[in-house]
């Protein structure tokens, strides 16, 4: 792959090249934006890029440096990843020990260090010591998430690459690219992506369509809930809870899209455009005060559980709001 071949981030890749054309390259970039974004892929052409013998601001894909990089056998080029949660300092003081070697095969050397808001305190501050006195050969590209999880010592020695949402078209595309051709659920994966990638596939997955089917079975039920059974269904987020975020979004758009149903002549605006009907079916049972109330609770819970307030509380207490806004009256001395 190179920048040619590499889908959307127009105004990333214009950067990139443009200092690789003026041979103005960083010691250091920190390419941020969520997980999805395809940060590592970039960052993989902008390194094949900067390896590359024709030096023209692109991979040639011909030259001893491109082959080897392609077979994974270039000894100018690191990539370090995590191991389980989090990267220690052991993989830092390796990569410390690898910059002061010169490079062999190319002008300079690239480390790549994917998901670099995982390093651990002491490994950024092992880092830092690094980017304080980089050799000139050396670049090195962080891959970050979460911005807010890396040293403000060792982001102001990066050159920051904010990553740019994905419009659909290019979301679309990247999508065919992959040979995916289920019409009307990759219509739904874009619409429901907010831009990013990555999920744009993990929605197309069978696992989470069947999600989502769940996850609309109880919504579309849960005014007529008994308040036991309705209780019993906090089971259902409990085991699902390593999805919450995936079923959070889920819902908003459920409700969204009824919101917009009640205005809508085309229903295609829909992000569940392929449920229409159930959706259609839900339009008069709510009004739009009350949907934009569920919605707020809804918001409300993701943020609690995102600050570790108990897990079950969260969700008991969102499924008896819920129910409260669509009945018109308290239900907590019943339970």
């Amino acid at each position: 792959m190179n920048f040619n071949t590499f889908i959307g981030q127009k105004r990333i890749k214009g950067i990139l090249q443009d200092s690789l054309k003026a041979g103005k390259l960083s010691h250091a970039y920190s390419f941020e934006g969520p997980a999805g974004m395809g940060k590592l892929s970039l960052a993989k052409v902008f390194a094949a890029a900067i390896l590359c013998h024709r030096q023209e601001g692109e991979a040639c894909g011909e030259c001893l440096s491109c082959r080897k990089l392609l077979s994974g056998n270039h000894p100018d080029f690191t990539l370090v990843s995590p191991e389980k949660s989090s990267l220690g300092i052991d993989g830092i003081r390796n990569l410390q020990e690898q910059v002061i070697i010169k490079p062999i095969e190319s002008d300079r050397k690239v480390y790549i260090i994917d998901q670099g808001d995982k390093m651990t305190t002491q490994a950024q501050n092992c880092l830092l010591k690094t980017l304080e006195e980089p050799p000139l050969y050396v670049t090195l590209i962080l891959g970050v998430s979460n911005s807010n999880a890396i040293l403000k010592t060792i982001q102001s020695r990066c050159t920051r690459i904010k990553f740019d949402i994905y419009n659909d078209e290019d979301i679309k595309a990247i999508i065919s690219a992959k040979g995916i051709n289920k019409n009307a659920v990759a219509d739904f994966a874009v619409a429901f992506s907010q831009g990013i990638v990555g999920k744009a596939f993990s929605i197309i997955s069978d696992d989470f369509l069947g999600l989502r089917e769940q996850v609309f079975d109880i919504l579309a039920g849960i005014e007529q809930c008994e308040i036991e059974e309705l209780l019993k269904i906090s089971t259902f987020f409990e085991d699902n809870k390593n999805f919450i975020e995936d079923i959070f979004d889920i819902i908003i758009t459920w409700y969204r899209d009824i919101i917009l149903s009640k205005t809508l002549v085309n229903g295609k605006e829909l992000i569940n455009y392929d449920k229409q009907g159930i959706i259609l079916k839900n339009v008069l049972n709510y009004s739009r005060d009350d949907l934009i109330k569920v919605i707020k609770i809804v918001e409300e819970t993701r943020k609690n559980i995102k600050m570790n307030i108990s897990f079950q509380m969260a969700i008991d207490n969102m499924l008896l709001s819920i129910w409260e806004v669509y009945n018109g009256k308290s239900c907590r001395s019943a339970v």
